[in-house]
């Protein structure tokens, strides 16, 4: 049922016109946000189900007392998180930026 349902949201999704100027040539397809977020979604399902690493994340996420007595680092798995999801959420930021004309997100204003 939710295949179904997830299939027909995906080709409705490819067949709407995106295009923002009404008569100029229609935009199909699958945005490019959405592929980028299913890959997302499907690499960090797999580090958090199948790694060491995903274990420990949820290790700490559902005890951290617990997951210090069981040897997990709890300070550093921390400060791995915290960047790795500061890198995420600067990411899409950096490609908008990036798109914009004569722009790069290092650059200085």
């Amino acid at each position: 049922m939710i295949i179904a349902l997830v299939t027909i949201v995906a080709v409705g999704l490819m067949s709407v016109n995106r295009n923002p100027v009404a008569t100029g040539e229609p935009i199909r397809g699958v945005p490019t946000a959405i592929l980028t977020l299913l890959f997302f979604v499907i690499v960090f399902d797999l580090i958090l189900r199948r790694t060491r690493f995903g274990r420990a994340i949820f290790a700490v996420g559902g005890n951290v007392e617990a997951a210090r007595r069981a040897g997990i680092k709890v300070d550093r798995l921390r400060i791995v998180i915290f960047v790795l999801c500061s890198s995420l959420a600067a990411a899409p930021a950096c490609s908008a930026d990036a798109a914009a004309p004569g722009r790069r997100c290092w650059a200085p204003l």
